[in-house]
């Protein structure tokens, strides 16, 4: 035989000759995941991200990866000076409640917090186990707690400084509760930001 007459597939593009030889063989090229634009959408314009410090998402059937940089609120593009349990616990909440409330698809989700080029924090859950820790409804009482103080604040018997110390304290106690209903190895936090 000659190999003109054993061709078959000599007239198609070469990118269908890789995919059918190979139907995972694009996966890191530009075709997005389905998944990864609707988180991309549901967590909608992130102006503090700018040069190479942008989040990162990958997405494998129903789970879905975020790795997010803990950078300043300025838009600078820089990571967080003086890296606090606030700052990264109100990352991890607003990006969580987003994508669980707005991605229907989405089954699991790991969130890693990013600092200096190392994972800090690192959280991993499964829809079943957000909609049992209520983030969406915790949230909303760390915001009514930090709500009772506007009036002494404006009446200038505390200071905003001992508003947010109060605040943070009570977050850190709420986490510790919520991470503790999570089985071991779900939740990683660097030692350091726990105080």
């Amino acid at each position: 035989m000659h190999a003109r007459y054993f061709r078959p597939l000599a007239g198609l593009p070469w990118a269908l000759l890789l995919l059918l030889a190979a139907p995972g063989a694009l996966a890191g090229s530009r075709i997005k995941d389905k998944l990864v634009l609707a988180a991309e959408e549901a967590l909608g314009p992130m102006p503090q991200y700018t040069g190479k410090l942008r989040p990162r998402l990958n997405a494998f059937g129903g789970a879905l990866t975020l790795r997010i940089p803990l950078v300043e609120q300025d838009g600078s593009g820089k990571y967080v000076a003086k890296l606090t349990f606030g700052h990264v616990s109100t990352t991890f909440s607003s990006a969580t409640i987003s994508l669980f409330e707005k991605v229907s698809a989405l089954e699991r989700l790991t969130f890693s917090g990013i600092h200096r080029d190392k994972v800090v924090f690192q959280v991993e859950l499964t829809r079943a186990q957000y909609k049992q820790l209520g983030l969406k409804r915790l949230e909303e009482s760390l915001g009514a707690y930090q709500g009772r103080f506007i009036e002494r604040l404006l009446d200038r018997k505390i200071t905003e400084h001992e508003v947010q110390r109060r605040v943070d304290r009570r977050r850190l106690e709420t986490y510790r509760k919520v991470f503790a209903k999570l089985p071991g190895g779900q939740v990683r936090i660097v030692e350091g930001l726990l105080r």
